[in-house]
């Protein structure tokens, strides 16, 4: 692939956040609500830096996401956990990501189900990759919602310890209009770079079609160093966000290995 030629506009097309040290990972979220529109759903301190940039991001996160500042761990801070704790913290918003899943156990043995289905809200799919396995994000998402194996479960119908499967189905009309996905490159400090091709829409079985709106990219081999840099759609064009700076990318810069090996959370919308 030929190196990427990138615009720089005389003036940023939407507000961007300096880094203040190591404040990038707080950056890329704040890009990712601010793509989903979010201002008027968060705390007036987090509303107004969120429109002006104007301020020390950390020091407001501290303040405004006091409860769950085990989330924000510092330097190299993780963007999920850092959406996480925003999400908890400001009521309401979670009503703008996700969805509800009920989920069910079925016996292999009596093909019974183990017990009631239950309903769980989820505020992102949370997906992970192999460093054997090639995959698109497309592909991730359907595997999430794939029929499991599970062993050694018990079953009182059988008295004894059986093989089972579980089925994730989303509750229709829990569908949020933003769905976050995670892919988690690893439990250990050393990141698995296996390139992930983001799919730029995706519909569901059940008709509802999303769109890509953003996405967070770590660069680096290992998860606690390295940088955070977020491409969002703004006006209909595509923009890489590296802290303070904003420039015009393409959609052909979405397929760079920089991002098929470092693409950690997604922001999709629903159409």
């Amino acid at each position: 692939m030929e190196p990427v030629k990138r615009r720089r506009v005389s003036a940023d097309p939407f507000v961007v956040y300096p880094n203040k040290g190591t404040t990038c990972y707080i950056g890329v979220v704040l890009q990712m609500l601010s793509a989903a529109g979010c201002t008027a759903y968060v705390p007036a301190e987090l509303a107004e830096y969120l429109r002006t940039g104007r301020g020390n991001c950390a020091d407001i996160f501290n303040r405004v996401v006091k409860p769950h500042q085990q989330h924000l761990r510092g330097v190299h801070g993780d963007p999920h956990e850092a959406f996480l704790a925003i999400v908890d913290a400001c009521a309401g918003l979670e009503r703008r990501f996700g969805g509800s899943l009920s989920s069910v156990v079925h016996c292999l043995e009596h093909r019974g189900a183990l017990d009631l289905p239950r309903t769980v809200p989820f505020t992102a799919l949370v997906t992970a990759i192999s460093e054997r396995k090639a995959a698109s994000t497309g592909k991730l998402i359907v595997d999430f919602f794939a029929e499991e194996k599970l062993t050694g479960v018990d079953c009182s119908t059988c008295r004894k310890q059986v093989d089972a499967s579980k089925l994730n189905t989303l509750v229709l009309e829990s569908i949020a209009e933003y769905w976050p996905v995670y892919i988690n490159r690893g439990e250990t400090n050393a990141k698995c770079s296996q390139p992930v091709t983001l799919t730029t829409g995706f519909k569901l079985p059940y008709g509802a079609v999303f769109r890509l709106l953003a996405v967070v990219v770590h660069l680096g081999k290992h998860k606690d160093s390295g940088h955070y840099v977020c491409y969002r759609k703004h006006g209909g064009r595509w923009w890489r966000v590296d802290d303070g700076t904003a420039t015009e990318a393409s959609e052909v810069e979405l397929d760079s290995e920089p991002v098929r090996t470092g693409a950690s959370l997604l922001l999709y919308r629903r159409q």
